[in-house]
């Protein structure tokens, strides 16, 4: 190489050099999904093994998973500690303590303190591991008109109730799906959170309105998923890039984010086939939150890999052929955005615990028991600590 090849050489490499310097930093390159472990859990010959609500308690250092079944309407206690089934919590659907359905999902506070939704529009039951509830929560105040009072806590869709001060309960509500596109006025006034107060039993409508853009193509899925880090309430649609929080309950900031994986969003009419409108469908399907690391979980359903041969039966029960896991901070910096290629898991049974995201096989999987419900479990790691 000439004298004058190596003074152009080197101005170049100075050159490249000061321009990534002027770039940001990729975070996403700086993190790592990795599959670490695995839970396995005995069903029972009454457990199903695909539920819309499995939800993780840890109290006085025990560990515990509710499962919520269904069709029995029954509630699956299991010990994570030791691994083993210990009770089923069996609900009855007539009578003074009766519970219709478990339709609604449930959010728990403690063995003592399991709130539970049904199909009954307005109530929410407090019970405990008895199966029989001791209070109700009329949730549906009259004094305003209220376009929507169904509570969603299944896990599916991630969403729960939160404790607001000491006798105070923050109440999520499912975004409504109108049959055609609703008016500016009809959106302002449909509900997103609510408090309750436990000592008066008052209920008051936040000043945290649905955002008219999501109805702007009426055909689109709205489903809406709900997380809280400390005092930050996080929630989201099913249709839009943005996930939005509040510090205060009053004012909303967001932040749009697109996945790497992104497509267009289809209307839930273009295709006169249903399983081909699951087979295309892109949405952001859930938000988890990990409070050890103070990070979320945003879940993102993707078209299938092959249209002719998918399933879309599967990818309607949330079985999905390509799915991703985008990585969020507290302040909604992304981490990193993880691809599941034909994932052999189900994606309704999500939870974190001691920093670990735990994603249940499905029976699609190589390794799949009919007699177990087995977790592969997921650590974030960063890759400065290589």
């Amino acid at each position: 190489m000439t004298t004058q090849s190596l003074i152009i050489w080197t101005y170049i490499v100075v050159f490249i050099a000061l321009l990534s310097s002027c770039q940001p930093e990729n975070t996403k390159q700086n993190y790592r999904l990795e599959p670490v472990d695995s839970l396995t859990l005995p069903a029972q010959d009454y457990t199903p093994i695909r539920t819309l609500c499995a939800k993780y308690l840890e109290k006085d250092g025990n560990q515990y998973l509710f499962w919520v079944n269904k069709p029995m309407n029954y509630i699956e206690l299991y010990d994570l500690n030791q691994k083993k089934h210990i009770k089923t919590i069996q609900i009855p659907r007539e009578g003074p303590n009766g519970i219709i359905d478990l339709a609604g999902g449930c959010s728990v506070f403690g063995l003592d303190s399991i709130f539970v939704s049904s199909s009954e529009i307005g109530k929410i039951y407090l019970m405990d591991t008895s199966g029989l509830y001791y209070k109700v929560i009329h949730h549906t105040d009259t004094s305003y008109r209220t376009m929507n009072n169904q509570v969603n806590l299944n896990s599916n869709i991630h969403s729960e109730v939160f404790h607001y001060g000491p006798q105070k309960l923050i109440i999520p509500h499912r975004a409504p799906k109108w049959p055609k596109k609703p008016s500016e006025e009809m959106v302002s006034e449909a509900l997103l959170f609510k408090t309750f107060d436990l000592a008066s039993n008052e209920n008051k409508k936040l000043p945290l309105n649905i955002p008219f853009e999501i109805y702007d193509n009426d055909k689109l899925r709205v489903s809406n998923s709900n997380v809280r880090i400390q005092n930050r309430l996080y929630f989201q649609f099913a249709n839009n890039h943005k996930v939005f929080y509040t510090d205060d309950l009053k004012n909303i900031h967001f932040k749009e984010i697109i996945s790497d994986y992104s497509t267009d969003f289809v209307p839930s009419d273009k295709f006169q086939n249903i399983w081909e409108y699951y087979k295309r469908e892109f949405m952001y399907y859930s938000l988890i939150s990990d409070p050890y690391q103070k990070v979320l979980y945003r879940l993102i359903k993707l078209p299938v890999n092959d249209l002719e041969t998918a399933d879309g039966e599967n990818e309607m029960k949330m079985l999905y052929d390509r799915a991703s896991i985008m990585v969020l901070d507290y302040d909604l910096n992304v981490l990193g955005e993880f691809l599941f290629n034909q994932t052999m898991h189900a994606w309704s049974q999500c939870f974190v615990n001691e920093k670990r995201l735990h994603i249940l096989r499905s029976p699609l999987h190589t390794h799949y028991d009919e007699n177990t419900l087995k977790y592969d479990v997921f650590q974030l790691n960063s890759k400065s600590n290589e």
